[in-house]
């Protein structure tokens, strides 16, 4: 009974604020690049969850295409035309310059 005392005041002393819990979200597994850095900080986990979804993507869309055919597509093959012309009209009413050059591999990318 004592000990579940002493733990509810230690918690109580170290209650979470929002701005404490922003704070430990902001350097949670942070890795600063410099000294004094500031802004150019790397987030292992921002990154590493990343790199993950952009593989489970990529390999998504390799699968689709290994699988297309000319003829009627298949709901995979649908879904990811459906993505790449939204992207593509979404680029296409943004920037009215060359946007295959540059603009529109990196909103895809994105």
């Amino acid at each position: 009974m004592a000990t579940e005392h002493a733990d509810n005041a230690h918690h109580a002393e170290h209650a979470l604020t929002p701005s404490g819990y922003i704070e430990h979200h902001l350097s949670f597994n942070a890795q600063p690049v410099a000294d004094g850095a500031g802004f150019w900080t790397l987030h292992v986990d921002t990154f590493v969850m990343s790199v993950a979804l952009g593989f489970l993507v990529m390999g998504l869309v390799w699968l689709v295409a290994r699988k297309a055919t000319a003829g009627v597509p298949s709901k995979g093959q649908a879904f990811v035309e459906l993505v790449f012309s939204f992207i593509d009209d979404q680029v296409k009413n943004i920037f009215h310059g060359n946007r295959h050059s540059f603009i529109a591999p990196t909103a895809l990318t994105v």
